[in-house]
């Protein structure tokens, strides 16, 4: 990566493992940028639901849903409701009486899920 510093300067990117340095000089251009697929060793992780995941998440956990469609949620009848509200926090849901879930059942759920 090559970043604009002041005065126009542009710093190249270090090879820190191979024991690389940095030279900055004025008008250096830019490094032409390489295209394709890079194996970063990344594992996606899936995090349980929490009182702080959103409705869709919540929908998105299997676990989730298993346990919010066995409490017959009437929110989750309206889909288009749950498009509406569906990005907002359970934990701010659950301050709506009938909405989904009050604060106790929701507590229940996160010590469940996680």
């Amino acid at each position: 990566m090559v970043s604009d510093g002041p005065q126009g300067l542009r710093a190249q990117p270090v090879d820190a493992e191979a024991g690389g340095e940095a030279h900055v000089e004025p008008g250096q251009p830019r490094p032409q940028l390489v295209q394709g697929d890079v194996d970063t060793g990344r594992v996606d992780l899936e995090l349980p639901a929490t009182a702080d995941s959103t409705l869709h998440e919540w929908l998105t956990d299997p676990e989730g849903q298993a346990m919010l469609g066995e409490l017959d949620v009437v929110l989750l009848r309206d889909p288009e409701l749950v498009k509406v509200v569906g990005t907002m926090p359970m934990r701010t849901l659950a301050s709506f009486d009938g909405m989904v879930v009050d604060h106790d059942v929701l507590d229940e759920l996160v010590a469940k899920i996680s």
